[in-house]
């Protein structure tokens, strides 16, 4: 069931947003879309916790329709951070800036799954076990519920000074100028 409330959230918010990013342009979009999505975290956080399993599934729906556009405009930034270095230097960097994105991705959902695992371990959780201790439940819970927030308050804050498509339009105003 939670994994409906990913998964067609996403599918909308994928349809839209580049509607959105024609509009707005994908610095304001992603802002926008990634701090609602943080703001979604934070009661799916609180009732994660209280084990609310409706209103996770409500915010959960929420949380992933507004992460939807930052999800769909990665490899776009990564484009714009590649003219940037190409407006800035003159060199094309291209393959350099997606191989490192594609690395950066794999890494993180590497260094992801394994501190979910160091996080259980650390409280003994044991996969054999019909029924968990309450230490385990509760870190299954912070792991699910606490940590998403986390990570994407770190992901709006990173986005807000990731301005980089305001300075490519500088670049492109400066050399037209020329």
């Amino acid at each position: 069931t939670f994994q409906l409330t990913m998964v067609f959230p996403l599918i909308i918010g994928l349809v839209v947003t580049p509607i959105l990013v024609k509009k707005w342009g994908i610095y304001k979009v992603n802002l926008v879309t990634m701090t609602l999505s943080t703001l979604a975290c934070v009661p799916f956080a609180i009732f994660g916790m209280q084990g609310n399993v409706t209103m996770m599934l409500i915010f959960s729906t929420l949380r992933w329709l507004f992460a939807a556009p930052q999800i769909a405009n990665g490899g776009a930034l990564a484009g714009e951070v590649a003219d940037y270095s190409y407006l800035r230097d003159g060199e094309h960097v291209e393959g350099s800036i997606f191989s490192c994105n594609s690395m950066g991705t794999k890494i993180g959902q590497g260094l992801g799954t394994a501190g979910a695992g160091w996080l259980l371990a650390a409280v003994n959780y044991d996969g054999t076990l019909a029924v968990q201790t309450p230490e385990a439940i509760n870190m299954i819970s912070f792991i699910y519920a606490v940590i998403p927030l986390i990570i994407s308050f770190i992901l709006t804050v990173i986005l807000y000074f990731h301005k980089v498509e305001m300075k490519n339009e500088e670049l492109r105003a400066r050399k037209a100028a020329e």
